[in-house]
């Protein structure tokens, strides 16, 4: 799991993206609006592909928040307690920087997420990054989805909001 998360950053960092300006009139209650930026292609919208993540609403604190996974296929997923989160600062993409001093990890947990199923997950970062200042974030995680061809196919999700 370890592994992924190096190549998932790696990914992101190689590949130069921007921030769009922040939308007028995001409302403080209710799920956060995506805002429109350049992605690299390994990471999805959340729209159109079948599975995506989204904020829960009234979810949001400075410390976590709860992901609402949607699969909207017909193919099983596991997904993981890891995640990256990144911030929006001068039009770039920039990870948020860890509180913790040397070497960490995510528990290495699969989580099932059903066909044309939902599924609920607490996330808890304030151990890794602190509290969140007010700005636009972005949280990317992992799902391999059973193509029921015995391979494993790995997607990239996120989950763009205000805080």
């Amino acid at each position: 799991m370890k592994k992924i998360l190096i190549v998932l950053l790696l990914v992101i960092l190689a590949v130069p993206t921007g921030c769009a300006k922040k939308e007028q009139g995001i409302k403080e209650q209710g799920l956060p609006k995506p805002l429109e930026t350049n992605e690299p292609e390994e990471v999805l919208e959340n729209e159109g592909r079948g599975v995506y993540i989204e904020v829960l609403a009234g979810s949001l604190t400075t410390e976590g928040l709860t992901l609402r996974w949607v699969n909207e296929t017909d193919f099983e997923g596991v997904y993981g307690q890891a995640f990256l989160l990144e911030r929006c600062l001068e039009n770039t993409w920039t990870p948020v920087p860890v509180i913790i001093e040397g070497n960490y990890g995510f528990e290495d947990i699969g989580y099932m997420l059903s066909s044309q199923g939902e599924a609920l997950e607490e996330i808890h970062w304030a151990w890794l990054y602190g509290a969140l200042e007010e700005g636009t974030y972005r949280m990317i995680k992992e799902i391999y989805m059973d193509t029921r061809g015995g391979d494993n196919e790995k997607e990239v999700v996120e989950v763009k909001f205000q805080y």
